[in-house]
């Protein structure tokens, strides 16, 4: 008698097994097994595992060796201080950000006599990559409109031969509009904005945390490379800027 709590042994999925007709029921012989062929397992190949021999390129001899006997958390903690430290820009990288900023201060100066050329974010904080964007905020009149300005300025950097060509945008519809080139000489990237305060402040107050937190720098650096690596480090495109990372450091 069928019930609704009848479970059947086979599901519907699964195919019916049929007899054939010419074969005996009673016959107990089993059938045949196909043999099975073994599976090809791949010998394990003698690779040389030290890390010393070849390593990344951030990785110190001393972090080398560690990655071979030292605990997992260990190993973590000194890759990325080394990380960190590979990270640190030479005096050849930091002399030709300071030339680049010192053209852009020339061309501000020019443009809007009596102007302060500040710089802010991670150009200011230290907390920059080989690749990252030097912040500019150029301070004068406060009752001048940013937008008209911003243009006027973007033109005169143009006609100064300071960007690569084709480079110079002008973002007017972000929170804080500023002016996007690269810097024809040494390639950094430069954004430059027009009487905004909130940038300086912001990085007054990110040296203060680096120096209550000292792992603060090399988790943000990290991070900021990771970002970047991905494109999502550009605020205007919906990615995260360095203020944005810090606080989430």
């Amino acid at each position: 008698m069928e019930t609704e709590d009848f479970i059947p042994f086979r599901s519907d999925s699964e195919p019916e097994v049929k007899v054939r007709e010419d074969e005996d029921e009673g016959d107990e012989t089993p059938p045949k097994k196909a043999k099975i062929q073994p599976k090809s397992v791949a010998k394990p190949k003698q690779v040389e595992l030290s890390l010393l021999k070849h390593k990344p390129c951030w990785l110190s001899a001393e972090c080398a060796r560690q990655h071979r006997y030292g605990h997992v958390i260990e190993r973590l903690n000194r890759e990325i201080s080394d990380f960190c430290a590979w990270m640190i820009p030479s005096g050849e990288e930091e002399a030709a950000r300071l030339a680049c900023i010192e053209r852009v201060e020339s061309v501000c100066l020019r443009v809007y006599p009596g102007s302060q050329l500040r710089v802010f974010g991670s150009q200011q904080t230290g907390l920059f990559l080989p690749t990252s964007d030097i912040d500019l905020v150029c301070l004068t009149n406060p009752q001048a409109d940013k937008l008209p300005s911003l243009k006027r300025l973007a033109k005169a950097i143009d006609q100064a031969g300071l960007a690569e060509k084709g480079s110079i945008k002008t973002i007017s519809k972000a929170r804080v509009p500023i002016v996007k080139f690269q810097d024809r000489l040494t390639g950094f990237p430069v954004d430059v904005s027009f009487n905004t305060q909130t940038g300086i402040e912001s990085a007054a107050l990110i040296r203060q945390a680096m120096v209550l937190y000292p792992v603060l720098r090399p988790l943000a650096i990290l991070l900021k490379w990771y970002l970047e690596q991905r494109g999502l480090n550009e605020v205007f495109s919906g990615g995260l800027g360095s203020y944005s990372t810090m606080l989430l450091v």
